[in-house]
């Protein structure tokens, strides 16, 4: 045969009847293999349960907030738990299993695609006793671009409470995600222990809002009654004041409890119905200053003005302590200053 034989493939055809053989023990193979799975399946769990990044971090005992969970979406497991703090109430804490529905619910379907828009979503679980609300956002998190969920996580008993409180709720959980991703931008491998320390005064705060009560108030017992003496100036500038910023007003004095709650009792008398839900006409020395509980009363000399920023709306400062009656910028010119605030985070 030349040496430009036509015909190579003759020069195989010693080999012929191994590669037909090779080819139906392949397929012969191929069609048993899934019989043989059945009789003797492997012993490994193909939807192995999603394990936390990092320990839980216990948060103080709260009434209304069960989980704050940070999430993200991994390409390669889908939906993963970074990091959860817990409430150490064991009846208000959610299971693992739990949280991992949550998540996938929050991080699955329609994925945020625009890295710089952000996605509310609202879920509510009767047949598991919760709801939750959570923010997706988009950050660089492990040096690549990832799909973030900040959850939180309450029992469903709370629900009417946060139905009357979500816009609060919305924007509490919005500066707390500008914070973390400004954390992020400014050392990322530091930025969830940090992110961490942030989380207590937040579930604090909310829960405080959440637990707000005002107890009933006789006209006996307030500023106008006559019963007691106060500078009638110092009164009315203090009560025009709180209507100028829609009930949002805190009094503060060094040390006298007293006089604070006769002064925040008074102006507890020009709230609306729902406003009074929102406002707390006793002093708690354990509270500081708390955004957007409307009318309070803390024993202190000074507010950080850092502090005062985040309440949604204009506030009033009654201080006791010099008599003097000081009001943030009206509501057009602070929230536009706000805005700014929430945007630097």
């Amino acid at each position: 045969m030349s040496a430009t034989d036509p015909f190579p493939r003759e020069r195989d055809h010693g080999n012929s009847n191994n590669t037909n053989k090779n080819i139906w023990t392949s397929l012969w193979n191929y069609f048993t293999t899934p019989q043989k799975l059945a009789q003797n399946p492997p012993k490994r769990n193909l939807f192995a349960k999603t394990i936390i990044q990092r320990p839980a971090v216990q948060l103080n005992e709260t009434n209304h907030i069960s989980n704050v969970v940070l999430a993200l979406w991994d390409n390669i497991s889908g939906p993963r738990l970074e990091q959860v703090w817990g409430n150490k109430d064991q009846q208000q804490k959610l299971q693992e299993e739990d949280l991992l529905y949550a998540a996938r619910y929050t991080l699955g379907g329609d994925l945020v695609s625009d890295a710089s828009s952000m996605e509310t979503k609202f879920q509510v679980v009767p047949e598991r006793g919760y709801f939750s609300h959570s923010r997706l956002f988009h950050a660089t998190y492990n040096e690549q671009p990832t799909l973030l969920a900040l959850s939180l996580i309450f029992p469903i008993n709370s629900l009417p409470h946060y139905l009357r409180l979500h816009h609060i709720v919305n924007d509490r959980v919005l500066h707390l995600v500008n914070m973390y991703i400004y954390l992020l931008k400014k050392r990322r491998d530091k930025a969830l222990d940090s992110f961490s320390t942030k989380v207590p005064e937040f579930i604090k705060n909310l829960d405080a809002i959440f637990s707000s009560k005002l107890y009933p108030v006789r006209f006996e017992e307030t500023l106008l009654s006559g019963a007691m003496e106060e500078n009638i100036d110092f009164l009315s500038r203090a009560i025009t004041s709180h209507l100028q910023t829609h009930g949002s007003t805190v009094v503060i004095h060094a040390t006298d409890e007293q006089k604070i709650n006769a002064f925040v009792q008074t102006l507890s008398l020009f709230l609306s119905c729902d406003e009074k839900k929102r406002a707390c006409t006793r002093v708690a020395s354990d509270r500081g200053y708390i955004p957007d509980l409307l009318l309070q009363g803390v024993l202190t000399t000074k507010l950080d003005d850092e502090h005062v920023i985040q309440s949604m709306l204009p506030s009033t400062l009654v201080d006791l302590n010099t008599q003097n009656v000081r009001q943030t910028y009206p509501y057009q010119e602070y929230k536009l200053y706000r805005n700014d605030y929430m945007k630097l985070m």
